[in-house]
């Protein structure tokens, strides 16, 4: 039979007959072993109280001078979780609604204590107080790695702020962010990741001095605190440091100690961590800005290539708050009909017939002129706008091809870049779909032009999609190739029509010698698969030869047109009606200049 752990409890009465009596009770108590002590005075208590080796304590609510009101203040202090029961000599209601406020788990009536009330009164007051200890573990504590949460972190960090403005002590935040958590979870599941987390809480608290982490008892107590507070993030307050470099060598060990691998149920994994620092009172004086700046300057640290820190700066606010308006921009430019479509047409080498365009989004930012996409674009991708400007375009390029074709005018395929968040999108078929239906077009004149990076996972789950596009009879192109990482066993199962030669190739194709054997062994590769090539950025007669000569389908570039609003493109496409349209004219005049 399993030993019975005996539960300790201090009597605080300064009447040693109540002592006894009390002893007396206890040892009535048949079905559970306790063990008490005495102590008789208020000083004497609070020794003993802090000795942390009692699990119960009956009080006197009378003790002289100082009452167990009192008493009950002082233990809270220390340890909040310890039961405390309070003895009274007389019924007094407000007395007893009093001690409970501040803490006490019962009270009893002296008069009335018997073996059963006092052992009821003592179970009760440890289930009660192992209830709240449970509430306060899951309201204050991370599930997964045991370390505080964000609301105790905030909490605490108000708290030992204000010990710093008293006693004019410095204080360090750390906002740390774990680079390429999200490939880790994504390859290796979910179940390895949680792993990771607490493996790097471990890590944490090493790197951490012995002055910076003090044991909690109890969340009044001034600590310095790692908490995790989300995700990948993690936050780290220091207050025993002399100086603000102090902060930077806690962080250096951090990142030494996290660049280890990580062996997790046979997975040699790797990590690193980005880290931001702010500081008080440099900084900040208030907790939520530190926590604020110390996040802006991890941003930075990533930016700066990730496995670093770095202080925040004023200059990173400032930048932030141009991102912010940056974003809240394009999000309005969509409402207040900012964005335009200009389109660029694209030729056939051996007719001269425009046989499409390329439709480009622009910007008419508050109405002062263009903005290029190289200027919002790559910041749209980055905070993840990209989705609903692509949308955007979607529904704009169909609408314009049913405006075209009320005013009777001849219709060419419109492609569009798709980025591959919005290719991975599970509803994407059915999303074009109902667009298509909705605008009374017919699919062919769609084509979606995507980059060779949406083959490198999910390879086959891409080509269905791919096949499902093919069948509504749209069209697909793969943009930028070979500027990625091509991989010929993909290419050949890709459901594709045509490839599009990076520009970067045809820019030099007269300066770099490789450059040419590059292209014309991207038009072979491309005839062998039965596909289309598409030169990019053609703007001279050169490198239009050169392509024409190594039979090169199609091209598109300023040689030929730049990117044009609707109403030039409308005359475009009348004069392609009448057998004189420009890639007619340009051919005409390149033979003009040969003669």
């Amino acid at each position: 039979m399993e030993k019975q752990e005996r539960i300790k409890i201090l009597l605080i009465d300064d009447d040693e007959e109540d002592y006894i009596i009390t002893k007396d009770i206890i040892s009535e108590i048949k079905y559970q072993k306790y063990s008490i002590d005495w102590t008789s005075s208020y000083k004497e208590a609070l020794v003993e109280i802090k000795k942390n080796i009692y699990d119960v304590f009956l009080i006197d609510c009378n003790l002289g001078i100082k009452s167990g009101l009192d008493l009950i203040d002082e233990i809270t202090k220390i340890n909040r979780n310890i039961p405390i029961i309070i003895l009274t000599g007389l019924d007094n209601h407000e007395i007893d609604i009093l001690a409970m406020k501040k803490g006490a788990s019962d009270f009893l009536q002296k008069s009335k204590i018997d073996a059963e009330s006092l052992e009821r009164s003592i179970r009760y007051a440890i289930e009660k107080k192992n209830t709240e200890s449970q509430i306060l573990y899951l309201a204050y504590y991370d599930q997964i790695t045991n370390l505080p949460n964000r609301i105790f972190f905030k909490e605490q960090l108000n708290y030992t702020l204000a010990h710093a403005k008293r006693y004019n002590k410095l204080l360090a935040v750390l906002f740390l962010d774990l680079d390429n958590f999200k490939l880790i979870n994504d390859s290796l599941g979910h179940h390895i990741g949680d792993i990771l987390l607490k493996e790097v809480a471990k890590r944490l608290f090493i790197s951490i001095r012995k002055s910076d982490i003090i044991a909690r008892n109890e969340i009044n107590t001034l600590i310095d605190t790692i908490a995790r507070i989300g995700g990948d993030e993690f936050t780290i307050s220091l207050t025993e440091i002399n100086n603000y470099e102090n902060a930077s060598i806690v962080a250096n060990r951090i990142i030494k100690n996290l660049n280890e691998p990580f062996i997790i149920e046979g997975h040699e994994i790797f990590t690193s961590a980005s880290i931001g620092i702010s500081l008080y009172p440099e900084d900040s004086d208030d907790s939520d800005t530190l926590l604020k700046y110390a996040d802006n300057a991890m941003y930075y640290a990533k930016k700066e290539g990730k496995n670093c820190f770095q202080y925040y700066q004023k200059s990173m606010n400032d930048n932030l708050l141009d991102k912010i308006n940056m974003i809240n921009n394009i999000r309005k430019a969509k409402k207040l009909n900012e964005f335009l479509i200009y389109y660029q047409p694209k030729m056939e080498f051996n007719t001269g017939k425009i046989i499409g365009f390329e439709a480009l989004i622009r910007w008419n930012k508050n109405g002062k002129g263009i903005t290029l996409p190289i200027d919002f674009i790559p910041f749209a991708e980055e905070h993840h706008l990209i989705g609903f400007i692509t949308e955007w375009i979607i529904h704009e390029t169909c609408r314009q091809l049913k405006e075209w074709n009320s005013k009777k005018l001849i219709l060419l395929p419109i492609s569009i870049n798709l980025p591959i968040t919005q290719f991975k999108k599970p509803d994407l078929v059915e999303y074009i779909k109902k667009i298509i239906t909705s605008y009374d077009i017919s699919a062919k004149y769609l084509e979606f032009e995507v980059t060779e990076s949406i083959f490198m996972e999910n390879m086959d789950l891409n080509i269905e999609r791919l096949n499902e596009l093919q069948l509504m009879g749209i069209q697909i192109s793969i943009d930028d190739f070979g500027s990625g990482f091509s991989s010929l066993n993909r290419l050949k199962q890709i459901p594709c029509n045509t490839i599009k030669i990076d520009r970067s190739f045809i820019k030099f194709i007269n300066k770099d010698p490789r450059d040419p054997i590059i292209i014309s062994t991207i038009i072979s590769l491309a005839h062998g698969l039965n596909m289309n090539a598409l030169a990019e950025g053609v703007e001279t007669e050169i490198q239009f030869k050169f392509l024409k000569k190594n039979n090169c389908n199609s091209m598109q570039g300023f040689l030929l047109s730049p990117p044009l609003p609707k109403e030039k493109i409308s005359d475009i496409l009348k004069k392609e009606e009448h057998g004189n349209g420009i890639g007619i004219e340009l051919i005409k005049k390149i033979e003009k200049n040969n003669k």
